[in-house]
């Protein structure tokens, strides 16, 4: 697909303009994605004010990380995937062999292929991160739901990662800037209660109706004593 698109590119600290640059050209195994949606999280926030990420990307570069939208284009030797389907490509995918992944510790990846320019009218995927990580749109989520797709996976890694089970107490540090990360709180922590002054909420997760832990009384005000913590802040 030849001619150009619009899209924001980052120079540097503070430095983002909006040009006209060349649509990116796919090569074998790689899809172009028109864009419908895409998010701005904090660590986009934190490569604008700082004007670089040590790993993630190296101005100048097109900018923007986490998106939705329709494919373009496909090229040769992709499988699985058409023009016109409603996809979600993730920002990153490992490699696969080396250590770290070898331990399923896949975010530490040695050589962990980035991707960026959802801040654009299209964007292309590479083909590794087409293999692994990018996924249909089922007919019933829509585009912005699907865009979401990354810091869910985040959240909920997050929630297996502490062994948490139906009926434990929960402690989440920090108070939730976004909507969606407070709904999970919420939902997740049944009857959860915000201490005044305070940014840490205690709650029991929900459907267990005999919960076993330890409480006791503070101040006159009634805690529990937490078998996982949760840090949402920073």
């Amino acid at each position: 697909m030849n001619g150009k698109m619009t899209a924001a590119v980052l120079y540097g600290k503070e430095d983002l303009k909006i040009e006209k640059v060349p649509i990116p050209r796919v090569g074998d195994g790689e899809v172009l994605v028109k864009v419908q949606v895409a998010l701005t999280c904090g660590t986009d926030l934190k490569v604008y004010q700082r004007g670089y990420h040590a790993r993630m990307i190296v101005p100048p570069a097109l900018f923007g990380h986490e998106l939705a939208g329709v494919i373009e284009e496909v090229g040769t030797g992709v499988n699985g995937f058409k023009k016109g389907m409603r996809v979600v490509a993730l920002n990153s995918a490992p490699c696969q062999m080396c250590f770290y992944c070898s331990k399923h510790q896949e975010n530490l990846c040695e050589d962990l292929l980035f991707n960026n320019g959802a801040y654009a009218e299209y964007i292309r995927v590479p083909k590794r991160i087409v293999e692994a990580n990018m996924l249909i749109i089922p007919p019933n989520v829509t585009v912005e739901e699907a865009a979401m797709t990354e810091p869910l996976a985040c959240v909920l890694r997050g929630l297996h990662e502490t062994g948490v089970e139906i009926g434990d107490t929960v402690t989440i540090l920090g108070v939730c800037a976004s909507r969606s990360r407070h709904r999970l709180q919420r939902d997740f922590c049944g009857q959860a209660r915000r201490p005044s002054g305070s940014g840490q909420t205690h709650g029991r997760a929900r459907d267990y109706p005999n919960h076993k832990s330890a409480q006791r009384s503070r101040s006159g005000t009634r805690s529990f004593t937490a078998e996982a913590w949760m840090r949402c802040s920073g």
